[in-house]
This record gives structure tokens, C-alpha cells and sequence, in this order.
């Protein structure tokens, strides 16, 4: 007759529901055994089970967790894999600024320099026409 009851109530039931079907029967079950053994062990059981079922929930989140910082080193490990392969374009390029930049700075020199030898060509072409007019 238990077992037809449970068969009953645990059909296309959520745990909530299966919650007050077994309070009510504590209560059936309390109202059999007027000493209250069986009551007070059924609710001892109850405890006991709710207890499981927390530290159960715990033990999920708890790997949850774990797999979530899994995941997160992973990414992480790309991550920095990802910077030290970018690394050596990134140095080549730098070289090559440096070595842009040397080059630009001797162009300037010589740009100064052939400045000044026009002005001077300039100044001595003056010179020498004023001198021969």
C-alpha cells in the first residue's frame, strides 16, 4: 500500500511536491504509531537527506568552480601564448623603426650640409657677379 502511494505521488512530481507528499505522510504515519518512534525517525531521515542533498549541491558548485578556473588558466595560458608569438614580430618591427630612424637622421645631416653649401655657392656666385659688374 506504501509502495502504490509513493508510485502515485513520485509521477511527473518536482522534488517541492515530493517534499509535502512526505510530510503528509510523516503526519499519516505519526497518526498509525501513536508512540512517535517511527515519526521522529522518518524525520530524523528527512534531516539526514536534506543535509546530503546540501553538501551534494556544495560538492556540484565546489567542480563547478574548479572547472570555471580550469578554463580560465586555459585561456589565460592562449592568452599569453599568443603575446610571446606576437613578440618577435613586434621586435623585428622595432628594429627596423631604429634603423628607419638612423637613416633619417643622416639624411637630415646631409640635407643641412648640402644647405649650406648652396648658400655658400650662392653667396660666392653673388659675390663674384657684383664683383664683375
Amino acid at each position: 500500500m506504501m509502495e502504490q502511494r509513493y508510485a502515485q505521488h513520485g509521477e511527473g512530481k518536482d522534488n517541492k511536491e515530493m517534499g509535502e507528499c512526505a510530510t503528509n505522510e510523516v503526519e499519516e504515519l505519526s497518526l498509525m504509531f501513536p508512540g512517535g518512534n517511527m515519526a521522529i525517525k522518518i524525520q530524523q531521515l528527512k534531516r539526514k537527506l536534506q543535509s546530503l542533498e546540501q553538501k551534494g549541491h556544495w560538492w556540484v558548485k565546489k567542480a563547478q568552480q574548479e572547472q570555471s578556473v580550469k578554463e580560465k588558466k586555459d585561456h589565460m595560458e592562449k592568452l599569453e601564448g599568443y603575446g610571446v608569438t606576437a613578440q618577435g614580430p613586434c621586435k623585428a618591427v622595432s628594429e627596423h623603426l631604429q634603423e628607419a630612424q638612423a637613416q633619417y637622421q643622416a639624411l637630415e645631416h646631409k640635407y643641412s650640409k648640402a644647405e649650406c653649401l648652396i648658400k655658400d655657392y650662392q653667396q660666392e656666385t653673388n659675390f663674384l657677379k657684383k664683383k664683375t659688374a
